[in-house]
């Protein structure tokens, strides 16, 4: 039996660029969600799940960027939690 390492989690990545006015950002922004995905034991391969979000923002000085989405909704019947 291999044994390996996967990243998963939720992994967030940002580039910040200074943008040509001097007083706001151009962010480069990747938020990855993963997990490994439920098996029997008999199985060799391991799958994993993955959801990713990316956008460019041009944010000024002092600004706040909200994302939405990065979480992906459960497909496993009913659930009584607001996902925004």
């Amino acid at each position: 039996m291999a044994v390996g390492e996967f990243e998963v989690g939720t992994i967030l990545k940002v580039t910040p660029q200074i943008a040509a006015e001097g007083n706001s950002v151009v962010l480069k922004i990747s938020v990855e969600s993963s997990s490994v995905a439920a098996t029997s034991v008999s199985t060799v391969d391991i799958t994993t799940n993955k959801h990713t979000v990316s956008t460019n923002v041009l944010i000024e000085d002092g600004g706040v960027v909200v994302l939405g989405g990065s979480s992906p909704i459960p497909s496993t019947g009913a659930s009584n939690a607001s996902h925004f």
